[in-house]
């Protein structure tokens, strides 16, 4: 399931994160079979609007 798409609540996840100043990394994981560019992008593209 690409991010943002699942039962997770990614955005309230970041916005805590922030909240505490969380000085650390965050990692997402992503396992698909085949082409994953186009996933990637929309992907990368959610993630950077929530740094």
């Amino acid at each position: 399931m690409p991010i943002g798409n699942g039962v997770a609540k990614i955005p309230e996840v970041m916005k805590e994160l922030h909240r505490q100043n969380f000085p650390g990394l965050v990692a997402v994981e992503y396992e698909k079979e085949g082409d994953v560019n186009q996933d990637m992008m929309k992907e990368i593209t959610f993630a950077r609007k929530l740094a």
